[in-house]
């Protein structure tokens, strides 16, 4: 064996145990050495060697896994390159991950290991960022929607569903100041996060399509988010898109005022919403 091939191996071999150990016991809670020993490492710098910080390697593992699924997805639009039925394309979003994850077997520790990066607020934004990063048909499918910024500010802004989330403290925690006992009763009300200033420094309470608002929680957050939310935006944006594109001139029939807004439910939205062009 080469050299080359010595140190491909073993950084597979890191990156399999660290995938396993994560999806086991959270991210946190495992250290380089445990890493190190379970891929079979006598150094236990193994894994600053090869990848760096742990971040380092959590987006290694990531990266590896959306370079599979890129290759799927590359295949799919292939196939459909003609294609002008929405589903077809909707498949493309959605289908290479569920594929790439029956190839893995059972269990799949991809996806627990997803599950425990995603609901840390800390290393969230690795997994949502190393994705178009390395699949570049996807950078693209998205960047010919028109304007996601958009379609996400408008989703912080409104946040569709109002109905606060009923939680109850499992340990005595400290948010913002204030301590929740153990047993203690929470509403986690999202539409405020959407315009916490801390979040969201310039104007929160302002709609700006050109924002970054990709830290919104209005598909909840973590384990507990939105499985429909990559269709939900596609659809928002393909809708948008296409509308303007088509009637150019549309514009509202009456004052914004005179809109009937649905103000007495869970879903926020409008009863009807007349328009002209």
């Amino acid at each position: 064996m080469t050299r080359d091939e010595q140190v491909s191996a073993t950084r597979e071999a890191l990156l399999a145990a660290a995938e396993r150990l994560f999806a086991e016991r959270g991210v946190h809670a495992v250290g380089n050495r445990q890493i190190s020993e379970a891929a079979g490492q006598g150094n236990n710098a193994a894994v600053s060697y090869h990848f760096g910080t742990k971040a380092d390697l959590i987006r290694a593992i990531a990266r590896k896994h959306a370079e599979q699924i890129e290759r799927i997805r590359e295949r799919m639009m292939a196939d459909f390159a003609d294609s002008t039925d929405l589903r077809d394309w909707v498949a493309c979003l959605v289908r290479p991950l569920t594929e790439h994850l029956e190839t893995l077997g059972s269990p799949t520790w991809y996806a627990r290991f997803t599950a425990q990066v995603m609901a840390d607020p800390a290393l969230n934004a690795i997994m949502v960022d190393e994705a178009p990063t390395a699949a570049p048909v996807l950078q693209l499918f998205r960047d010919g929607l028109a304007r996601p910024s958009a379609v996400e500010e408008l989703l912080r802004y409104l946040n569709i569903v109002h109905n606060g989330r009923l939680r109850v403290a499992t340990e005595d925690i400290e948010v913002a100041g204030q301590t929740v006992r153990a047993g203690e009763g929470l509403i986690m009300a999202n539409e405020m996060g959407n315009r916490d200033p801390s979040a969201f420094p310039d104007n929160p309470d302002e709609l700006d399509i050109r924002r970054d608002a990709r830290r919104y929680v209005a598909f909840g957050f973590g384990v507990h988010q939105c499985m429909g939310q990559p269709l939900a935006r596609m659809e928002l944006q393909v809708v948008y898109g296409t509308l303007y594109r088509r009637i150019p001139t549309l514009k509202l029939a009456t004052e914004l005022d005179q809109v009937p807004f649905k103000v007495n439910g869970l879903v926020y939205g409008v009863h009807e919403l007349p328009v002209t062009w």
